[in-house]
């Protein structure tokens, strides 16, 4: 059995539990028949015949939280050596054993003395594994291994001949450009468990930063609920640095609707934000000790502000469409430019229920003919919901 295999195709880390509603996603999204095998906390794609604006279509993904273009599988792993023989196998992927001529290299690819270059074409970005109890035991590994795969890498690839450096170049360049130029140069491998690796390469506008998709985030100690995470999540994932400094500064006014304790009121208040906490139970008395906060006990589907504010956000435990029909409350009251909020889903039909939300929420907002920009993620910090992020303030096309 050859431990080596080209698999070109995509490869998706999700929570474990909603792999299904990664695969449902995906039939939706590509419109097309493809291969899709679903393992825990992570689905493989087949490569399906081109599809128009693929990675494109792909970054409109909520259930995945990452994303990498699959070269191969590499099976077998030995007990000694591993690094070497898994870099090697690496450049082997990439080499087009059937190729009958040598294939032409570009400027960029060649030195003075007219040789392939000797730099790397790939430079290794993540060593990930499943987001399960099993696939955490590789992650004390996935740390060690990282230096040695990346040594034996660049030794290996000085090791090849110019023909196999021209050809591994040649087929990145065939790939990227079946992928409308959207390959980083980034090397990733996920650990599908102690004896198969799978080689990645990360996509520009799809593959996420933080290794595994899971933001790097710290629980304050001050803040009421661990809650507040969702939200600092939320405001990492759906507005750059840039927009975070632009709608959260301290102009800004905020109500957040159930409030109680105050985790994603925590959020405002630390960024200096006045807010309205509108809940029936009661607040942090640290968060009401600042001065920033307005408590009022009324049930938040009840209450509506007089003058319109910056945020709204709402983390209410309710039906998912009774959220959809107060965020189109608002949006006809006029009451908020921007607003953040979760769909609570029941364990089964979760794509469906969101499919039904958003539909909803869509066709009312373009009722009132209303500008819009709407994402929707199941963020790291989420359970059985997803997170929204709606601003009425920018067109839907428009980017962060």
């Amino acid at each position: 059995m050859n431990p080596i295999s080209s698999e070109l195709g995509f490869l998706i880390q999700c929570r474990p539990g909603f792999e299904s509603e990664v695969a449902s996603e995906i039939k939706f999204l590509l419109k097309t028949e493809c291969q899709i095998l679903c393992h825990d906390g992570f689905v493989v794609i087949q490569a399906p015949a081109l599809v128009p604006n693929l990675t494109n279509l792909l970054a409109k993904q909520v259930f995945a939280r990452q994303t990498h273009f699959l070269l191969g599988k590499v099976k077998q792993l030995p007990e000694r050596n591993r690094a070497q023989f898994l870099a090697e196998s690496t450049w082997k992927l990439l080499i087009d054993s059937t190729q009958q001529e040598t294939p032409l290299l570009t400027e960029n690819d060649v030195n003075q003395d007219g040789d392939a270059l000797i730099e790397m074409p790939l430079e290794l970005e993540h060593v990930d594994f499943p987001d399960t109890n099993e696939g955490k035991t590789l992650s004390k590994f996935a740390q060690t291994f990282r230096p040695h795969f990346e040594k034996a890498l660049l030794g290996s690839w000085k090791n090849l001949s110019s023909a196999s450096r021209q050809a591994v170049r040649a087929k990145l360049r065939v790939i990227n450009a079946g992928l409308d130029d959207s390959l980083s140069m980034k090397l990733a491998l996920f650990l599908d468990n102690w004896s198969e690796v799978s080689v990645c390469c990360a996509l520009k506008t799809v593959t996420h930063s933080d290794a595994m998709g899971i933001p790097r985030l710290k629980s304050p100690k001050d803040a009421p609920s661990r809650s507040t995470l969702k939200l600092e999540e939320a405001f990492h994932v759906f507005l750059s640095q840039h927009r975070r400094e632009q709608l959260l500064n301290k102009s800004m006014r905020a109500i957040d609707l159930g409030a109680s304790p105050g985790g994603w009121t925590y959020q405002f208040v630390t960024r200096g934000i006045s807010v309205v906490a509108v809940d029936n139970g009661k607040m942090d008395p640290k968060l009401m000790e600042t001065g920033l906060v307005t408590h009022i006990q009324q049930d938040g589907f009840v209450y509506m502000p007089k003058k319109a504010v910056d945020w709204m956000v709402c983390d209410v435990v309710d039906k998912p469409i009774k959220i959809v029909d107060l965020v189109l409350k608002w949006a006809e009251a006029k009451k908020a430019k921007q607003f953040i909020f979760n769909l609570k889903f029941p364990m089964k039909k979760r794509f469906e229920e969101l499919q039904r939300c958003e539909h909803k929420l869509k066709r009312g907002l373009e009722g009132l003919s209303q500008n819009y920009y709407l994402k929707t993620r199941h963020l790291y910090f989420d359970r059985d919901e997803v997170t929204c992020y709606l601003n009425l303030t920018e067109a839907n096309d428009r980017a962060k």
